[in-house]
């Protein structure tokens, strides 16, 4: 029952993140913070009350390896802090099925658990970002119909027909289910540069602008602050702290160019309904 209750709570507070990272682009500490400790708590009681340290040791691990992914991510410039924060307390949150929740669903768990729900939240983001990339170049179109103009991309529109005309061909080759790979795997190299063209595209035209120095702390750097030709902020440490925001009213900088990202909560919020109502959906798909 507890897990039932932890799993109802992981919904609700996945909402506020949502109703939040949507309309200031941040996610509060005492969301995440929150959701992490009373899932500690609910699995030490549930460890207590079976009398194995499996529920405990569960969370723990499944946490240490959201962390190592979010922080990948954090470093590669992917994520911002509280995209890491809450990814962190989702994997303490849901190391296993919730048992209660078989009564009314029949998920299908085929591997270990957290795996699961890592490739559903995979999933999840590519069917998101793909939809939120869509609504960003009607919503730009005309500047991003002359950005794109300047992104062709030719060498590599090149080497990916190559590749995907090989792979293509080797499919009449193969039994039924390998050539269903193979064609779909040469689609998706054929579109990769038209991907990543639109990409660059709609990041030009609508995911950066200034913002006031006062208002930045914790947006991305979009290009390195220079002054008498030395580096006082570097893109490459893109997230705004109270120090460097001091730095730059040192220097009397009153605006900074910021990138803006795509809210991520969302996809936390999809993947987990989407694994607690079907298990492995990569399972179902193929």
């Amino acid at each position: 029952m507890l897990t039932l209750i932890l799993s109802i709570i992981i919904l609700v507070w996945l909402i506020f993140a949502l109703i939040i990272d949507l309309k200031s682009r941040e996610i509060p500490d005492w969301l995440t913070y929150s959701l992490g400790i009373l899932s500690i708590i609910t699995y030490t009681i549930v460890s207590i009350e079976s009398k194995s340290f499996h529920p405990i040791i569960s969370s723990i691990v499944s946490g240490i390896i959201f962390a190592a992914i979010s922080f990948a991510l954090y470093y590669s410039r992917q994520w911002g802090g509280g995209d890491v924060k809450l990814f962190i307390s989702l994997g303490l949150a849901i190391p296993l099925y919730p048992e209660n929740l078989l009564q009314f669903f029949s998920p299908n768990i085929n591997l270990y658990f957290p795996l699961i729900v890592l490739t559903n939240t995979l999933l999840a983001a590519m069917i998101y970002s793909l939809f939120a990339l869509i609504f960003l170049v009607i919503k730009h179109w005309k500047a991003f119909k002359e950005e794109i103009k300047t992104n062709n991309q030719k060498t590599l529109k090149i080497i990916c027909i190559s590749l995907a005309v090989i792979i293509f061909t080797a499919s009449f080759f193969l039994d039924y289910l390998q050539s269903l790979y193979s064609i779909a795997l040469a689609i998706l190299i054929l579109i990769t540069p038209y991907l990543l063209s639109s990409t660059k595209a709609i990041e030009k035209t609508a995911m950066i602008r200034y913002i006031e120095v006062e208002k930045s702390l914790g947006e991305w750097l979009a290009e390195d602050i220079i002054i008498k030709g030395k580096i006082i902020l570097s893109k490459s440490h893109p997230e705004i702290t109270p120090e460097d925001i001091r730095k730059l009213k040192i220097h009397k900088i009153d605006k900074i160019k910021i990138k803006i990202g795509i809210p991520f909560a969302p996809v936390f919020l999809l993947a987990v309904i989407l694994t607690l109502l079907f298990g492995n959906i990569l399972f179902l798909i193929f």
